[in-house]
């Protein structure tokens, strides 16, 4: 009986050795996932913290150039530029190699068109006063150089109606005038003045090419286009220009519609027009409408070009 009893108490061992094996090791085993997770968990850690560092970094960087962009004046980029303008041969008797330049060299900012001061300032020397010799009457007219290289003036036919003589003041010369006869009138409300070739005070206000500060036909404005008008109105400065602004509002055949001011006066006067800075005209009269309330004006400008190969 005893070594039955002995015999029933090494089984029972048996399975208490294997019961503690397998608890340790399954602690063993619960210990190392631990561990590895706590690894795991480490190297995300580090890899978030990586990330966020590099994610400020950037951050920080892109505001120090914001930062920077803001400190920084703005670059105006200038250039001095003289305008060549091609004069074309369509319909105007005139040789491709004729060339013009605009009277005026300025610095333009990319962005810019020069402002109207400077556009006025630079016209108002070619704009001349043409007055009747008798004093009965003026009106106004643009000086050019022709192909044929003396200095005329264009105005308008009507301006010289009923006159052989005038007496022609520039602003830059009023107490000097020229004496000149007419000598052509058009068939458009158009004539011409010569003014000779020799005068210093001419040859240094034009240098260079004929048919000086003229719009190529590709500069022509387009309806919308702001303008300006120089002349001698009869209500404006009877000692220098007076200058007056529209749009072109419209075409009617040879003319150009416009709401800027045309008064008895202005007529053979400078049109520019301001987007290209340049002679598109001759402000030839206006035409009054009555309404209800008011006396509506728009002028007329005879286009250049259609009276080009007549001078």
């Amino acid at each position: 009986m005893e070594n039955q009893k002995g015999f029933i108490q090494i089984p029972i061992l048996i399975v208490i050795i294997l019961g503690v094996l397998v608890v340790g090791g399954t602690s063993y085993i619960g210990v190392k996932q631990y561990q590895n997770y706590q690894v795991e968990r480490m190297k995300n850690e580090e890899l978030t913290q990586k990330s966020q560092e590099q994610s400020n970094s950037e951050v920080e960087k892109l505001r120090q150039e914001v930062e920077t962009l803001k400190n920084q004046k703005p670059q105006v980029i200038t250039q001095t530029i003289t305008k060549e303008v091609p004069v074309s041969s369509e319909n105007s008797g005139i040789s491709q190699d004729k060339s013009a330049t605009l009277p005026l060299t300025y610095i333009q900012n990319q962005s810019q068109v020069p402002s109207i001061t400077e556009i006025v300032g630079n016209w108002r020397f070619f704009t001349a006063k043409v007055e009747h010799s008798d004093r009965s009457g003026w009106g106004s007219g643009f000086i050019t150089k022709s192909s044929d290289g003396t200095f005329k003036i264009l105005t308008n036919k009507h301006v010289v109606e009923g006159g052989t003589i005038f007496n022609i003041r520039f602003p830059g010369n009023p107490f000097n005038p020229f004496r000149s006869a007419v000598i052509y009138r058009g068939s458009e409300d158009f004539a011409t003045l010569s003014l000779g070739n020799s005068d210093e005070y001419l040859k240094n206000l034009i240098s260079g090419n004929a048919y000086q500060g003229i719009c190529p036909e590709n500069q022509k404005p387009i309806l919308g286009d702001e303008i300006l008008i120089l002349g001698y109105p009869a209500t404006g400065s009877q000692t220098d220009v007076t200058v007056t602004r529209g749009i072109i509002s419209g075409f009617e055949r040879n003319y150009y519609i416009t709401d800027a001011k045309i008064n008895p006066g202005n007529s053979g006067g400078v049109a520019i027009n301001i987007k290209n800075n340049c002679y598109f005209g001759i402000p030839t009269y206006g035409v009054n409408t009555k309404t209800y309330t008011a006396t509506e004006t728009l002028g007329r400008i005879l286009d250049i070009w259609k009276v080009m190969n007549q001078f």
